[in-house]
């Protein structure tokens, strides 16, 4: 994978499966880590597992991404790592579970909220501390694709040194 050394990322949905891959991959290529999720306990073993083994830092925040103002905090608090954040992986996902016509509107404002609105928010916080003068950064969004989707988007990462079409420049 590409050299992220002294690089800050961020990754939603951090706490277990796709989130906490994707994480560890990122701290393995020498990353600093905000990782984000809704389960306390998960981030946080995921964070100390990732200091641990990697020795970066690996901050862990739990917060729901519905939550603008708290994202917006936690961006302000990984910046202080750096001064920037170079990496946003947008992965945390809510999902509808049972036949959709049992669903009601408040779980599929819940899953849009989730699934896009965070990403939009995230998205839009990061851009506009760039345009501030940050310099770029990569921002992903992976919610939403299975494991082996993820897999083949790392290692096009790791061929190619960029992020395939998943990821787009803030500028």
């Amino acid at each position: 994978m590409k050299d992220l050394e002294g690089q800050v990322a961020i990754v939603t949905g951090a706490g277990q499966g796709v989130g906490a891959a994707i994480a560890e991959r990122l701290a393995a290529a020498g990353a600093h880590l905000a990782l984000v999720d809704r389960q306390e306990n998960l981030v946080r073993e995921v964070a100390g597992k990732i200091a641990e083994d990697h020795g970066h830092e690996a901050r862990h925040y739990t917060c729901d991404v519905r939550d603008r103002a708290a994202l917006a905090d936690v961006i302000k608090d990984a910046a202080t790592m750096t001064g920037r954040i170079d990496v946003l992986v947008n992965n945390a996902g809510r999902w509808i579970s049972g036949p959709f016509v049992d669903s009601a509107p408040l779980d599929w404002e819940e899953q849009i909220d989730t699934n896009f609105g965070a990403v939009l928010t995230l998205t839009q916080l990061i851009v506009q501390r760039h345009q501030a003068g940050w310099p770029q950064a990569h921002i992903a969004a992976a919610m939403g694709v299975s494991r082996k989707c993820v897999k083949t988007w790392i290692d096009r990462y790791d061929d190619e040194g960029d992020a395939g079409l998943v990821t787009r420049s803030s500028r």
